[in-house]
């Protein structure tokens, strides 16, 4: 019997097609609304099997999706494919469900008709795509001794005909040419496979082509997501992978390459019948062969869409010419595809630190500016101003210079690590020594003194000899509240970074040196003498008062002869010896006290100075000063004279970063402007300045702190804002950061547009598995990959190592940014925000297709246009998504969200407005929206623009759709 007239096959082992097939089983599906309501085909069956309505379920029986009533020895199972929501995902979800059902799992044999056919509206096709889905997914398809019996409608039901040729495509005897042409199985394609060729027949009849060539086949295969074959082709990923990156790579030279060769203006194919050619030229021969070739290779009787697409790239032929005039290379084109279907995304993201690596191109800035600074013919005071709006990456060119100037390994060669203690300190015994030579202890003093004590000092380090280094000092004037701690901040950072550098012995002897003019000369050597007393008599009275009993003791004995003549001649003997002792015991004693005196002093010398002096060190506190700003300044001179130096008669330059002035408040930075400018109006510091501002910022904000000067400045002298006039008298050097011109080598030091690292092209791609880990049918039928993601070539495969799946970005990542460029003007941290957006909602993208295989993500056009609305309008998307809403909806439009409601009225308005002004009045008046001349997004030319491009893309691929189907 021809299978147009009734449909009876087999597909694998378990499964069976069969028109009309009587139901009869262990487990028996049937379809059914929310409500219980029951349908033609469950009086059928219900009559079939003997029994009445009052079996059907009811409301409170189907909440779950499905009910499973005994009915005898077989199991009714019934579906609701009519609850409210769209009827395939119902179908979908809710067989599935049933399937997995506990109550199932013993059963061998299922009657499954094609369901949702009638009043929930699936087109026989569809419905048997969805349900042979299910079955797949689930183990039943391939399932040992198990039969499940698909029951399609007879001939006379609609669409049966489209049901029957996409059936026929998963028969194992079905081949591409006809039998007098070719030799029988030569080729078998899959549904997909099948699909494609009918696109490239339709192509090709527009041209009267009469047999397939390559170039139909490059074209079918970038357009076949575009046409209405796609209900066969499915959510097969290959299909789409090769479409996007086809399109991607090509850009605007696609349509100019599809016109050479069709003569016309390109337009997808439309009306796809079917058909295939009966014959091929040689090169697509090989490449058919080549595809099947594939298959067997991974134990498939038919070839799918990869297969097809690595043949077709892997192979000559006259379509390479059109891919040269798209500028694109086959191997490129591999590239590409891999990477869209594999849509690997790194999961990290990037912090805003500033960085010594050149990410940017900023080397040559870095390298420019710190030879200037460098050069000994540039005199201090000097100051260097680099100027750029926020996030352009002006710390990050600061720290490059600095690190030219001053590296970090020598910066860091002596900072002490935590718990660790200082080496060498001054005691008491050199303060004093200090005290004695005080007025003449300048520069040279120290410079010999260090000298000197590193040659007595082996085990301490020489520091490293710097040719053209400068001391350098980082400093973030935002840190601070008030103008005072602002300079006190600075003098205190320029004392921790520059004793934090020094070896011990000289952090030591720079901050005694520091110190010095801070202490009362009298004070302190009176501690020392006072200290070395107390404790010298802490440790010898005693001893001095035995000795004194002693001493009259022996005295006492020497003059018991003559008070008491008649003792003892012992006692006699005693008296004699009491006269030296008393002679002698007192020199001893004088002799220890001496002793006792010397190793004393001796100990309290060798004290720790900082321990000792504490307290008598007036040191201001920086960190509590009020109105001392004439103490700082005095302060800081002591600083700088203090500093190390290269050699006896030369001062070391100290060059201060000053970061982030423009997060400053204009009091703050008017503040740290005044004190630049008097700093500079002196040699006295010999600092230099590199500042790190947005000049628009700083300018303003000068404008505000001398607001009352500007108003009384005559007309003539107000043309140039005074800001900018105090800008260009504290700063000698203005360096404007330009805009970057080309983000990509930024974007690959992000990991956002790296090579992808190809999947072994030997390594096939595999059909769909089950839970046990098997393929999803048995030898001899199709891997349907038309009605699963089988063509995911990215996939792990079996027994393939873990460490090969590529650790770079998808090129997504970097597509997104750049179509975003249209919105951005390219600033670094825009850019970093961008990539890890972007990241983001490709790692959703990935997650929702491993959860739902038969989601079509949106296109990364809609993705860039989502992520510009979220960077750049932040307000709008918050109204976008939570705002109140006031509008009126018709009942149609209260079925769907909220969001695609108002993107819809969005892009309706830019599409119908030439005006920025006339689009806001148009949606102020169909959302029922405040005139609100705060809300400042209404207004946005940019915005208007976005959203007029977004109009004239076709419905598919505008913002609504792509939130209709979902962006996460």
């Amino acid at each position: 019997m021809d299978i147009h007239d009734r449909i009876d096959t087999r597909l694998g082992e378990t499964v069976v097609v069969a028109s009309l097939a009587i139901p009869e089983g262990d487990a028996i599906f049937l379809s059914i609304d929310a409500h219980g309501t029951p349908g033609a085909l469950n009086q059928y069956v219900l009559e079939h099997l003997g029994l009445d309505q009052k079996s059907l379920p009811l409301s409170n029986d189907l909440t779950d999706g499905y009910f499973i009533s005994p009915a005898g020895r077989t199991l009714l199972c019934y579906v609701v494919t009519i609850d409210g929501g769209p009827p395939a995902r119902l179908l979908e979800d809710n067989l599935e469900n049933c399937l997995r059902d506990s109550r199932l799992q013993s059963l061998r044999k299922l009657w499954v008709p094609l369901m949702g056919t009638g009043t929930a509206r699936l087109s026989l096709v569809e419905s048997f795509r969805i349900t042979l889905q299910v079955l797949i997914r689930n183990g039943w398809a391939d399932r040992p001794a198990t039969s499940v019996t698909i029951s399609t409608p007879g001939p006379e039901a609609n669409g049966f005909d489209a049901l029957a040729a996409a059936i026929q495509t998963l028969v194992p005897s079905s081949s591409l040419p006809d039998e007098a042409s070719e030799p029988k199985n030569r080729w078998s394609p899959s549904l997909a496979a099948e699909a494609v060729l009918s696109i490239a027949h339709a192509l090709g009849k527009s041209k009267n082509e009469s047999e397939l060539t390559t170039e139909l086949l490059l074209f079918a295969l970038a357009d076949a997501a575009q046409t209405d074959a796609f209900s066969r082709i499915g959510s097969d990923r290959s299909v789409g992978a090769f479409c996007t990156a086809i399109h991607e790579l090509a850009g605007d030279r696609y349509e100019p390459a599809w016109s050479q060769l069709f003569k016309k203006d390109w337009i997808a194919p439309q009306n796809i019948e079917g058909g295939h050619f009966a014959r091929t030229t040689h090169n697509a021969g090989a490449i058919l062969d080549r595809a099947a070739a594939r298959a067997r290779t991974s134990g498939r009787k038919q070839f799918i869409v990869d297969d097809l697409v690595r043949a077709l790239l892997e192979s000559p032929g006259i379509f390479v010419d059109y891919l040269r005039v798209m500028g694109i290379e086959a191997n490129a084109l591999l590239e590409g595809y891999e990477d869209v279907l594999t849509g690997q995304v790194l999961m990290s993201l990037h912090n805003d630190a500033a960085s010594i690596q050149d990410r940017l191109g900023y080397a040559t800035y870095a390298e420019a500016i710190a030879s200037f600074l460098s050069n000994p013919s540039t005199p201090a005071p000097i100051s260097v101003s680099v100027q750029a709006p926020w996030g352009a990456g002006k710390s990050s060119l600061m720290q490059m210079i600095r690190e030219r100037l001053d590296p970090e390994r020598i910066r860091d060669a002596y900072r002490l690590k935590v718990g660790q203690t200082a080496f060498g300190a001054l005691n008491l015994g050199s303060v004093l020594k200090l005290l004695e030579r005080k007025k003449d202890i300048g520069p040279e003093f120290l410079h010999d003194a260090y000298t000197k004590t590193v040659a007595q000092n082996e085990d301490i380090a020489t520091p490293p000899i710097r040719h053209e280094g400068l001391f350098t000092i980082w400093f973030n004037a935002w840190k601070y509240e008030s103008c005072e701690q602002v300079w006190s901040g600075l003098v205190d950072a320029i004392v921790s970074q520059i004793s934090d550098r020094l070896p011990i012995v000289q952090r030591e002897a720079f901050l005694l040196r520091l110190h010095l003019a801070r202490i009362d000369d009298g004070i302190v050597r009176r501690k020392i003498y006072d200290r070395v007393l107390t404790i010298w008599w802490a440790q010898v009275r005693r001893a001095l008062l035995i000795g004194v009993g002693a001493t009259v003791s022996l005295i006492g004995l020497g003059a018991a002869k003559t008070v008491f003549p008649d003792l003892s001649p012992l006692a006699t003997n005693i008296s004699k010896m009491g006269y030296w002792g008393g002679i002698v015991g007192p020199v001893l004693l004088s002799a220890y006290l001496a002793l006792r005196y010397w190793v004393t002093r001796e100990k309290t010398y060798a004290e720790p100075a900082e321990l000792s002096l504490a307290p008598y060190l007036t040191v201001p506190d920086y960190a509590q000063s009020v109105g001392a700003i004439h103490q700082i300044h005095a302060d800081l001179r002591r600083v700088l004279a203090a500093a190390p130096k290269e050699a006896a008669d030369t001062f070391t330059p100290i060059v201060i970063f000053i970061d982030d002035l423009d997060r400053c408040s204009p009091t703050k930075i008017a503040s740290v402007v005044e004190g630049v400018s008097m700093l500079l109006a002196s040699d006295t510091y010999r600092c230099m300045f590199v500042i790190g501002m947005d000049p628009q910022m700083i300018a303003a904000a000068l404008e505000k702190a001398h607001a009352e000067i500007r108003e009384r400045l005559p007309s003539y002298e107000r043309g140039v804002p005074l800001g900018w006039r105090f800008m260009d008298k504290f700063v000698q050097l203005p360096f404007t950061i330009p805009p970057q011109a080309n983000i990509n080598e930024y974007l690959k030091s992000l990991g956002a547009a790296t090579n992808f690292v190809s999947v072994d092209p030997s390594v096939p791609s595999s059909p769909p598995l089950t839970p046990d880990g098997r393929n999803s049918l048995d030898a001899g039928t199709n891997s349907l990959d038309d009605f699963a993601d089988t063509g995911d070539s990215g996939a792990q495969q079996p027994g393939q190592e873990k460490s090969a799946v590529p650790s770079n970005d998808s090129k997504d990542v970097g597509r997104i940014i750049r179509e975003l460029g249209r919105y951005s003007a390219g600033n670094p941290r825009e850019i970093k925000r961008m990539v890890n957006l972007a990241r983001l909602y490709l790692a959703l993208r990935n997650e929702r297709r491993r959860v739902a295989p038969f989601w079509r993500a949106p296109s990364l056009e809609q993705y860039a246009r989502w992520i510009a609305l979220t960077l750049r309008w932040p307000d709008m998307m918050r109204w976008l998504q939570w705002g109140a809403d006031e509008a009126i909806w018709s009942a149609e439009d209260n079925n769907t969200a909220l969001i695609v409601r108002r993107l819809k009225v969005l892009e309706a308005a830019a599409e119908e407005t030439s005006k920025v002004a006339d689009w806001a009045a148009r949606i102020e008046r169909e959302l029922y929206l405040d005139e609100d001349d705060a809300v400042e997004w209404r207004k946005d030319p940019k915005l208007f623009e976005l959203f007029q491009n977004c109009s004239q893309s076709p419905p598919g691929r505008r913002l609504s759709a792509a939130a209709e189907i979902g962006l996460w």
